[in-house]
Order: C-alpha cells, then structure tokens, then sequence
C-alpha cells in the first residue's frame, strides 16, 4: 500500500521530492504540494508548466 512507504519522510523532509504520476494517487499528495505538468509537444519536445501555482514560481525566484 502506499501509506506503507514512507512517503511523509520525503514530503516532510529537507529540500524538494518529485513524484512521478502523482495524479494517480492525490490523496497521499500534501495540500500544499506543488504540481508540474509535463506535456508531449512533439518527438524531441517537452513543455513543463506550473498550473495555478504563481506562488511556486515566486518561491523558486522566477
């Protein structure tokens, strides 16, 4: 099960955890988690974007 992983130790942790498809799971994820989206453009490109999380940008400095 996934309570059995540990997962608080990552999320409560020091610095940044990345959870491959978190959408799969969003009750395990904390409120206050930050979500990427990665989406295929083409063959050779990938765009990654912040939705609705400005917030997340201005604590990375961007």
């Amino acid at each position: 099960s996934v309570a059995r992983l540990g997962l608080d130790d990552y999320f409560y942790g020091d610095g940044v955890s990345v959870i491959e498809w978190a959408d799969r799971f969003p009750e395990f994820i904390p409120e206050q988690a930050q979500w990427l989206v990665f989406e295929i453009k083409s063959e050779d490109q990938r765009a990654i974007t912040f939705p609705d999380n400005s917030h997340a940008l201005s604590a990375l400095g961007l």
